[in-house]
Order: structure tokens, then sequence, then C-alpha cells
């Protein structure tokens, strides 16, 4: 039945079209977006099911893009009573609080696993050559968990924007959905700033490598490419580039940073919200250890801005 789900829904993610308005009436009309909402509510994310909820989130995050999209996947259809009487959907009470506790779990899963791959490949790359293949397939899942917890950020980010009481009472259910003992007995504002806070210090490492990298060659240490030298021999600072894995895995990184830092600040536009996370020190310091790496980034970027001032003088 899983895998059945899996095709159907694979299905509908071709079909729909972010770009092509002409078909959103069909999809809104048919329910496509209050199944799809059931299927995140009624089906656990787990590894069996990891794949149905990938293209759950893919779709509910076209959808989120479309204000009425937004509307149907919280079941607050705005349209106007004559209108919504003619409505062939139908919206179970509560599902609103349901569907956003639901994405916050599939956040919590995402997370989860995405810190055990990474933890079972740098095993492995301790442990050498001999588990090489066996990294690769884990860094491969980690790859996927990461774009499921990006695309659940941005339908998030999404349904928490804005202003009125639909915005506002969606900020509340993200925020206060409980994970249970499952999920560490934590609500989704404190998961939110967990995930933020376990991938900034990595992130900043990364970026502090790239800066120092960037910064030699306006220092005229280093250089972009692979240049020769006048007795036709390579150019060995290029040696300190980092590999396109090392760069492909700070992306990753960043695209999760980015995605959990906007639906954190979404949240916090809420006040009882943003009092509560004004006491939350670890988040505090995670956006500033971000924030302090993203300016080491850009320093080689201001100093070359200044060299190009002083030339144009």
């Amino acid at each position: 039945m899983c895998q059945l789900l899996v095709f159907i829904t694979g299905c509908i993610r071709c079909l729909f079209k972010p770009h092509n308005k002409r078909h959103f009436k069909q999809f809104w009309g048919a329910g496509t977006v209050e199944a799809v909402c059931r299927l995140v509510r009624e089906f656990e994310p787990s590894e069996r099911q990891g794949e149905l909820m990938m293209n759950c989130v893919r779709l509910l995050s076209n959808f989120s893009l479309q204000s009425k999209g937004r509307d149907l996947i919280v079941g607050r259809d705005r349209r106007s009573s004559s209108s919504s009487s003619t409505s062939t959907s139908s919206v179970m009470p509560g599902a609103a609080a349901k569907t956003m506790k639901a994405l916050v779990e599939v956040c919590a899963y995402a997370h989860a696993m995405s810190l055990a791959n990474r933890r079972l490949q740098e095993q492995g790359e301790e442990c050498g050559t001999a588990k090489t293949s066996s990294s690769s397939n884990k860094e491969q899942k980690n790859v996927d968990h990461d774009a499921m917890l990006v695309r659940t950020m941005f339908v998030l980010g999404n349904l928490t924007a804005g202003t009125g009481p639909s915005a506002d009472a969606n900020r509340r259910d993200t925020a206060n959905a409980e994970m249970g003992s499952g999920g560490g007995g934590i609500d989704g504002l404190r998961l939110i700033g967990r995930i933020i806070s376990s991938r900034a210090h990595i992130f900043a490492e990364m970026l502090a490598t790239l800066g120092m990298i960037r910064l030699k060659q306006w220092e005229g240490v280093g250089s972009v490419a692979a240049t020769e030298t006048e007795d036709g021999k390579g150019n060995d600072e290029t040696a300190a580039w980092p590999s396109l894995q090392d760069i492909c895995a700070t992306r990753e990184i960043e695209e999760v940073i980015v995605k959990s830092v906007r639906t954190l600040a979404n949240l916090s536009l809420a006040p009882e919200i943003g009092k509560r996370l004004a006491r939350d020190a670890n988040v505090f310091d995670a956006l500033l250890t971000v924030l302090n790496a993203c300016a080491l980034v850009d320093m080689p970027s201001a100093a070359a801005r200044k060299v190009a001032l002083r030339k144009k003088n």
C-alpha cells in the first residue's frame, strides 16, 4: 500500500506545475491538497515511509506557494459562504492543528535521521578506505533527509508568514506542537532551535575555511584556478581549495539553516512566542555563530571593493 501511494504522489508531483496556473482550480477542486495532508497526518514518518513523506512535502511545498493552497493545507478556506457551500472538499475539525503538528513531526524525524547519518558517515571515514562504499550510501541518505527537512521547513515558513488570525493560529500550532517521547518531549519552537543549534557550529567551521581561502586569494597567496609558473610547474596553492563534496555539504547545511531561521522569524511575530524565544540563550548563541561566520566569508568581498576603489582613485 505504501509503495502504491509513493507512485500516486509521484505522478501528482509530475502533473502539478507551479508555473502553470491554468490547472490550479482542478487540483483545488479535486481535494488533492486535503488528501496529501491526510497522508502526512496518518502516516508516521519512518525509514520505511521516508519516500512517501518526501513526495508529500514536495507537493505541499508547491501548494504552499499559492494563497489558495495555503488555506487548504491548514483547512481554513477563506472563500465566501455561498461559494464554499458548493465545495466538494470536506475538512475534519481540528485538521489545521493536526496538520501543523504532523509537519513538525516530519521535521523532527528528518533532523534526527540527518544527524544520525552524519555520525555514521564520520565513523566510516575514521575507519579508512574499507568503508568508502557504505559511507557514500549513508551520505546519500543524509542528503535525502536534509532535503526533506528543507522542504518541510519551507512549507512551515510559508504557512506562518503574513498577518491575520489564520497566520497567528498557524504560528501557535507550530510552536506549541508537542513531540512526545519519540521527539525528545519538546515542542515545535524548541525543535527548530535545536535544528539551528546543531548545525550552526559545523556551518561556521565550513565557512571559516572558505573565508580564509578567499582572504588568502585577495592577499595574493592563493589563486582561484590552477596556474603554471615560469618553469612550467603547477601552482600548489590550489591544493588548499575544498573539495566539491565539502562545498555541497556546506550548501546543504546552509539551506537547512536558512529555512529554519525564516520559520523561526515568522514564529517570533507572535508576541507570546517572541517572549519565549528571547529567553532561549542557546538559539541566540547559534544565530550569532552563523552571523559571525557569514561576516567572515563576506570580508574578502569587502576588501576587494576597497582595493577597486583605490585603483579607481
